[in-house]
């Protein structure tokens, strides 16, 4: 529940003000971690329904793993400061429906395909961190 509680505010809440660091933690160390062992448990207690709801978690936060990358690549402090460098990305990867604001979520960023683009993002991040 916590992770779902988790996912919802990163996935709909003010993408800015996400904080990688946090996420990456939440995510390897915590949630990652807890639903492995609860599938090994369950599994090794030949608890069928138990193990396939552990397996669907853990399916879960390996799914949103994926966006890690997005999250810290996006929201490093230059970045952030200079909303001039989402312009580039939204313009390189061809994306004219959204501009860089307080009411962006990741979850629009995905709907909008910069997953796709994961070269590009790379690029314009490393320059707006030099």
């Amino acid at each position: 529940m916590e992770f779902d509680l988790d996912k919802g505010e990163w996935n709909n809440g003010a993408f800015l003000k996400l904080q990688y660091s946090v996420i990456e933690k939440k995510i390897n160390q915590h949630y990652f971690r807890e639903t492995t062992k609860l599938y090994k448990i369950f599994g090794d207690s030949n608890d069928e329904i138990a193990a396939n709801v552990a397996k669907e978690m853990r399916t879960d936060v390996e799914k949103f793993r994926e966006y890690l990358w997005l999250i810290e690549l996006l929201t490093t402090e230059a970045m952030i400061k200079k909303p001039q460098h989402w312009k580039d990305i939204f313009k390189e990867c061809q994306i004219n429906e959204i501009e860089p604001n307080d009411e962006m979520s990741l979850q629009i960023i995905i709907d909008n395909k910069l997953m796709d683009h994961k070269e590009i993002i790379e690029e314009i991040s490393r320059r707006a961190d030099k």
